[in-house]
This record gives C-alpha cells, structure tokens and sequence, in this order.
C-alpha cells in the first residue's frame, strides 16, 4: 500500500483569505460584523429592565411635559414677556440638542432629543396661535378705554383705543337696512347694519355700524349679537391688530392679515350702495351685546380649554409615537410585514372561494346532493 506523508498545514494555509486585500471581502466582512452588531444591540434592548412601559413612558412623558410648558408660556406670558418667550424656546431647543447627544447609544432613546425639539417647537407654534386668536383680544379689551351714555351720532375719531361702549337709551340697530356680503377669502357672509337713534334721519351720517358673521340674509334681516334683546344697549368695539404693547416686529407675520376687517369693509361699501347711506369719517364696527364684560371673559376662558386641548391631544399622539419608537423599527416592520402576509393570504383565499370555478363546484355539488337525497 502507498504510504501518504501528512504535512503540517502552515498557519495561512487555514484561511487562505484571511491576508487577501480584497475590498468585496472586507466590506462583506464588514456588513457581517455590522449586522451582528445590531442584532445583539436589539437583543440587549428588549432584554433590559423596564422594557416597553419605561421606554413609552421616558420617549412620551418627556415631550409631552415640554409641550404642556411650551404652549402654557407662549400662550399666558407673549403677551407681557414676548422676548423671554422665544428665549425660554431658544434654551429647550438647546436642551433638546445636548439630549441628543448624551443618549445616542441605544436605539430606542436616541428618539428622546428629536422628539423634544418637535414638541418645543409646536408648543411654541401652538401657543402663539391661542394667544393671537384668543388671548389677545381679551388683553386689549381689559386695557382699553370705556365709554357710557354714548351718542350714535358723536364721531368716531373720539373712540380710537376704546374697547366698549355703553349708548343712550332709544339707540338701536337698523335691521331694515342691514346687507349681507359674501367674501370669498373669508369663506363666510359678512353682516352689516347701520346703528341709530330716534333723533337720526336717513340722511344722517352714521358713524356705528354692527356686525358680524354669517348671522343675517342677503337684505333686511339682522340677528348678529343681541339684536332681538331689546334690553341691549352696549357693544364691543372692532379693534385693529396689535402693532404695539407685546408683538415682536418679526413675529407680526403670524397674525395674518385681517381677512374679516377687509370683508367688513366691503359689506360697508355694499350697504353704502344699496341703501344710499351716508357713512361718517372714521366709522367704527362693533359687536352688539347685552353684556360685553361677559363676551370678554370668555376670550379668557376660551384660550384656557384651548390650551388644554391641544395638551390633551398632543399627550395622545406622543403616546403612540412614543410606543412605536420603543418597539422599534425592525420590530414594527416585522408585524407590518406578518400582517400584510396575513392579509394577503386572507385575500387569496377568499378571492379562491369566491373564484368562478369555485363557485361552479359548490353549485354541481349541491345539485348532486339535491339529485341522491
């Protein structure tokens, strides 16, 4: 028999590759690492301590507190403290940042700081929208000037910066010249009727006008505010935006324009036509009212469930945006991709017993049973 003579194997001989520059090897070697990696980083996630409730807890709880303080600073201190609002914004944005880059080792809290910085910032966006809409009209109502025993027929330059008016008795709305408008930017019908007294003529300049929305038809008929209460005397003034006491220059884009003052505006020129009024310089819109303190009021307890809205549905949303960051991408495209495949099979197989042939073989089967019974 031949005698076979074993060699020792020298040390490169065991992995011929292994001192190969070869730069497909490598990265492949590279992507093997890099995916074992990531396995074990997810196997360490869901085997840690606190699992999912703690993860949903820290990624939602977080951004919701910051959100709540967001919209509660913006929305009650603008108004006063407009510049140490943004700056307040400016610190949890860099708050935010430095989160970031403190828990950027796990998958699941690298979330943390983005999710911070997008609550900070619709806090601020949020609370900025209650105060301009709701708020702000209230603090300029409280701050203006209040006037009593008014005449309709005094000139409006006199009520620049007044807030609410009180007439003298017999003063009422003149419902048979009131006009309707539609504005197309406002999407709404813009209402207006001239204010008068017993001592006024028709050919009176009329400095009062009241107003309002989608509240009357297209002529002679008027029921914006409290009309029909004949025991209303009083009105709330239309005032301008606010240029000035709590509005920072390069924030004023965020009022928008006065979309509802221009469509006052034209129903003012629309009535002037059809009924030939003679208006006053300087005519002045308002909101009539049986009690204007209470209308004001409610700006203030309208911004406050405003606010607490927003709180409430923003918690809801970090809630399930939170789970699913916990969860984790592979995790949550791994059901998605179980479900669709679930789906899938449910469709094809409904789609199989509801096929033609299907339905051709149900049918000779029960006339074969019907045909033996």
């Amino acid at each position: 028999m031949p005698r076979y003579i074993q060699f020792p194997l020298e040390e490169s001989s065991i992995d011929p590759l292994s001192n190969v520059n070869d730069p497909l090897l490598q990265s492949g070697n590279g992507k093997l690492l890099h995916d074992a990696t990531m396995k074990q980083t997810h196997e360490e996630d869901i085997s840690h301590t606190g699992d999912l409730s703690r993860r949903t807890f820290i990624l939602a709880g977080g951004p919701a507190v910051l959100f709540a303080l967001m919209i509660i600073v913006a929305t009650f201190f603008y108004n006063d403290a407009p510049y140490t609002v943004m700056v307040s914004f400016l610190l949890t944005l860099a708050k935010a940042v430095c989160v970031t880059r403190l828990f950027n080792g796990r998958r699941w809290i690298r979330w943390l700081g983005p999710f911070l910085a997008i609550a900070s910032f619709a806090g601020l966006v949020a609370g900025l929208s209650v105060y301009f809409s709701q708020l702000a009209p209230y603090y300029r109502y409280r701050e203006s000037i209040k006037h009593v025993n008014v005449a309709p027929t005094e000139p409006g330059k006199r009520f620049f910066g007044t807030g609410m008016v009180t007439f003298v008795s017999g003063t009422v709305v003149d419902v048979d010249r009131s006009v309707g408008y539609l504005s197309a930017r406002a999407g709404a019908r813009m209402c207006i009727a001239p204010v008068i007294d017993g001592s006024m003529s028709p050919a009176d300049p009329v400095t009062f006008f009241a107003v309002g929305t989608d509240c009357c038809s297209w002529r002679g008929l008027f029921t914006c505010g409290d009309v029909d209460n004949a025991a209303a005397h009083s009105a709330l003034l239309s005032l301008s935006a606010p240029t000035e006491g709590g509005v920072v220059p390069w924030l004023a884009w965020f009022k928008g324009s006065n979309v509802i003052g221009e469509g006052y505006q034209a129903a003012l020129q629309l009535q002037q036509a059809v009924y030939g009024t003679v208006v006053a310089e300087s005519p002045r819109f308002l909101r009539w009212t049986k009690d204007p303190l209470a209308i004001q009021d409610g700006y203030f307890s309208g911004a406050v469930w405003s606010v607490v809205a927003w709180i409430a549905e923003f918690t809801c949303g970090s809630l399930i945006v939170g789970f699913c960051a916990s969860l984790g991408s592979d995790v949550l495209w791994a059901k998605a991709h179980h479900a669709c495949g679930d789906f899938r099979e449910a469709a094809m197989g409904w789609q199989f017993d509801h096929s033609p042939n299907k339905q051709r073989g149900k049918a000779a089967r029960s006339r074969y049973h019907l045909q033996y019974l």
